[in-house]
């Protein structure tokens, strides 16, 4: 969570393992994943940009802040024009990260 300031490293592993098990038993193959992610400043419009480019369900708002992180993942449209070539990807796993420099963090040490 965006209060927490850490990871749960082995509870992430485990929901990342569960997703990749059921998604292998739709597909019967292993998934293939590209991962895309919004980094930078406070209300520099990270959300914004993965909702319009990605169709993330992220509510923006001026003043809405990100807590924590956000994912989200995005089905790729096999099938493509005629010329374009077929994706070669199944899936795209967008990270929506709460802004660095918030100012309601600034002083603090890496533990707090």
């Amino acid at each position: 969570n965006g209060d927490a300031g850490v990871i749960n490293v082995e509870w992430v592993s485990a929901v990342l393992k569960k997703l990749n098990e059921l998604l292998q038993g739709h597909l019967g193959r292993e998934p293939r994943f590209t991962v895309r992610s919004a980094m930078g400043p406070q209300s520099s419009g990270k959300s914004t940009i993965l909702r319009v480019m990605y169709g993330c369900p992220l509510r923006t708002s001026p003043g809405r802040c990100t807590r924590g992180i956000n994912c989200f993942l995005v089905p790729c449209r096999r099938e493509a024009p005629p010329g374009e070539g077929e994706s070669p990807y199944d899936y795209i796993f967008c990270l929506d990260t709460e802004g660095l420099c918030s100012p309601e963090n600034i002083g603090l040490s890496p533990a707090e």
